[in-house]
């Protein structure tokens, strides 16, 4: 009974499983492939979020907002905390800390 079997069932499943592997193991490596080249692209050409991104001041007329008339909009800083005691300061005092915008 198992040589019935093993010819018309077993061989085709394990082939299927065989290709099934190879192609993820293709798309493994193209993956690997794209996050390699993709920050030594980024460094290369020297391409920064900061210099595509700058945020320049909205011209307001209202004197008392700013000195200089300009102004910059408002930032929200969340800081999610769950059961973290020890790192809770650190955290506020980071946020605390920055600075907008920063140029």
């Amino acid at each position: 009974m198992w040589e019935q079997v093993k010819a018309p069932v077993v061989v085709p499943l394990l082939r299927l499983s065989v290709a099934a592997c190879l192609a993820m193991s293709v798309m493994l490596f193209v993956e690997e492939v794209y996050l390699t080249t993709v920050p030594v692209a980024v460094h290369l050409f020297g391409r920064r979020p900061v210099h595509r991104y700058r945020c320049d001041p909205l011209v307001v007329d209202d004197p008392e907002l700013s000195d200089t008339g300009a102004t910059f909009p408002m930032v929200l800083v969340q800081i999610l905390m769950y059961s973290e005691r020890e790192v809770y300061k650190l955290s506020i005092g980071a946020a605390c800390g920055l600075s907008w915008p920063r140029l």
